[in-house]
């Protein structure tokens, strides 16, 4: 993991094939609805609620019911207390720089991991969870059916806290470690 991603969507937003060493790019859908919000500016609190509603409901999938309801209260209560709504690009603009102190190998990762990832992700399809889990000693993968990049059909934040609920708190025993407390 920490691969640049750029060059993979880049080629998917061409409509280029992949590289046969890069992780799958976001669905064609999630694609099409970034070349569709980027071409829609936004200037009022309605026009950003929207915006955001449908980002959601794009990454919910369409496998599992998206619960536009509590959706709605959550954009429109981020919207709200924001200083400055325009600021969250900084969240995704953040996302992408891989800086030397976050380059540190998965490998050396020593707690307990949970790597949970839904079956119909559009933005980082399950290749990208099996990889995250395979890099990482000990993770375990819980793959979510139908759930795609956010928890945001019902009852998906129980089943999520119930499989937190199950994660062990310490990594498995290794031979050196045995019997040690």
């Amino acid at each position: 993991m920490g691969a640049d991603a750029g060059p993979a969507w880049a080629r998917a937003m061409a409509g280029q094939e992949p590289d046969p060493d890069d992780l799958p790019p976001p669905s064609p859908r999630f694609l099409a609805h970034l070349a569709r919000s980027a071409a829609a500016p936004r200037t009022t609190r309605e026009e950003h609620v929207a915006a955001n509603l449908e980002t959601w409901r794009v990454l919910n999938g369409e496998a599992l019911p998206f619960d536009e309801e509590a959706t709605r209260r959550f954009v429109e209560e981020s919207y709200d207390v924001a200083a400055d709504p325009a600021a969250a690009l900084n969240h995704d603009a953040a996302g992408r720089l891989m800086p030397e102190d976050r380059r540190a190998p998965l490998s050396s990762i020593k707690a307990p991991t949970l790597v949970v990832h839904g079956s119909e992700d559009p933005l980082l399809p399950l290749p990208h969870g099996e990889a995250l889990a395979t890099a990482i000693p000990h993770a375990r993968l819980e793959v979510v059916p139908g759930m795609g990049h956010s928890f945001l059909s019902p009852g998906l934040p129980r089943h999520i806290a119930e499989l937190l609920l199950t994660q062990p708190s310490r990594p498995p025993e290794s031979p050196q470690t045995a019997g040690r407390t």
